[in-house]
């Protein structure tokens, strides 16, 4: 029940071509059509816009058509499904959980970041290949994902406790997925405060930001250097050169300014790598 031509066009390859190339099409979509939630049956929970974000040429459609974009209803980003084996997606997580997706949420000053809900961002899936995956496990695993939370502050303040600290019990971490970036989400940290020598990190959090960023090998060193810092740390990948550097102070290229010298320098710990 509930179910429309439009939800039709954009759960099947030739319907998404279609309304890509054909703006009359689209111009008729309407944000009730877009965002209507199939109330029973095996499509429970699903939506139009579900679908579309559910896909590559989906995302790529809401990306590249802003007058598509206006017509996403706080209802429709936000409806988590309840039941069934899709049970905790939404569209948000969706979007969430790709960079062609993360591109829709920023888009229009972030619009669409000011609509997220709190339940939305925190819903967990609760079963198959991404069980225990969050909307806000993807925007955190990623840095396009990291750099939209430290520009909008409203999102951080709708991460819960629990989905901080939850743990995925398998897949590529198993462990607690943002406490690496837990007082950097909460406290707004600056370059200064990374400055910590990992000997004062919690067990839990040195150990989450060494799988996160370090090889075995780079691991070992760092954890016997006693004056390696959490910067030293970061500044070994790209990925972690990236979070410094939206710390850094406007303009500045950490990763280029000598801040690590002691990672560079032949007390043990290996250079920061180039990929």
């Amino acid at each position: 029940a509930g179910e429309s031509a439009l939800l039709w066009l954009a759960g099947t390859d030739d319907g998404r071509e279609l309304l890509f190339h054909h703006p009359s099409l689209r111009e008729k979509i309407t944000p009730q059509g877009l965002n209507h939630v199939i109330a029973s049956g095996e499509s429970a929970g699903e939506s139009a816009l579900l679908w579309l974000a559910d896909t590559d040429d989906g995302r790529e459609l809401l990306f590249h058509h802003p007058s598509l974009r206006e017509k996403i209803t706080p209802r429709g980003l936000n409806h988590v499904i309840d039941t069934g084996p899709n049970a905790g997606k939404s569209a948000l997580l969706l979007l969430a959980g790709h960079k062609q997706g993360r591109s829709v949420l920023t888009a229009d000053d972030g619009r669409l970041i000011e609509m997220i809900s709190e339940d939305a961002l925190n819903a967990v899936i609760a079963t198959g290949p991404d069980a225990g995956k969050s909307a806000m496990y993807c925007i955190a695993g990623t840095d396009d994902g990291l750099e939209l939370l430290f520009h909008h502050p409203s999102l951080r303040e709708k991460i819960t406790p629990q989905i901080l600290n939850h743990v995925i019990a398998s897949g590529e971490r198993g462990l607690n997925f943002l406490m690496a970036f837990k007082e950097v989400v909460q406290a707004k940290l600056t370059l200064s405060d990374f400055m910590v020598p990992l000997h004062k990190l919690p067990e839990a959090g040195l150990q989450c930001m060494l799988e996160l960023y370090c090889d075995a090998e780079q691991s070992m060193m760092l954890k016997e250097d006693s004056q390696a810092t959490l910067c030293d740390l970061l500044a070994s990948t790209e990925a972690g050169r990236s979070l410094l550097n939206l710390l850094a102070p406007e303009n500045t290229l950490v990763a280029h300014q000598g801040l690590f010298a002691s990672a560079a320098s032949g007390n043990g710990l290996v250079s920061p790598r180039n990929h």
